[in-house]
């Protein structure tokens, strides 16, 4: 059983998202429809990612689809304390070279 949390807070016009599990395929459709409410809030969008543990490609998928969304609003979009293994995956794909990562 894949297992996933995310849970958002959002001040000043920030929403921060801190992830916790896997993102994949069986559970990023639901994280993504949980992002809607981000950008139906008009909000700046933080993805803590310290305790995502793994990410497919169905959640680098939403991952774009929420920069994209963000950069078209005119709104920042950054992904935070990112462990290494999934640093990894994302600068292999290329997120490091659009995307705000830390």
């Amino acid at each position: 059983m894949n297992t996933f949390q995310a849970t958002q807070t959002t001040g000043d016009g920030t929403a921060v998202v801190s992830l916790v599990g896997r993102l994949d395929s069986n559970t990023s459709p639901g994280f993504e429809k949980e992002l809607q409410n981000v950008f139906d809030g008009a909000l700046n969008l933080v993805l803590d990612c310290e305790g995502l543990e793994y990410v497919s490609s169905a959640g680098l998928r939403v991952f774009l689809t929420a920069y994209k969304k963000c950069a078209a609003a005119s709104r920042t979009f950054q992904i935070i304390k990112v462990k290494p293994a999934v640093h990894e995956v994302m600068e292999m794909v290329g997120f490091k070279d659009i995307m705000d990562i830390e």
